[in-house]
């Protein structure tokens, strides 16, 4: 679990929604399988909307491209 912790730390992710969402997404990852919003937004007992959203919140340049829900 410290691995993670040390991963999203040197991500630079400010936000906690953020690292929160990172370390998930890392654990999720690791199964080798495609993680979808709702497999996200369900480890994270999140919405589907809020994942998006904090995704989107990440970007690192501005841009009028989102993450959308597909």
């Amino acid at each position: 679990m410290n691995d993670i912790h040390e991963i999203v730390n040197r991500l630079g992710l400010a936000g906690e929604a953020e690292a929160t969402l990172h370390g998930a997404l890392l654990r999720e990852l690791v199964q080798g399988r495609p993680v979808t919003f709702e497999r996200l937004a369900a480890s994270l007992n999140w919405t589907t909307d809020q994942v998006v959203q904090v995704l989107n919140s990440c970007r690192a340049e501005p841009s009028s491209m989102t993450v959308r829900d597909a």
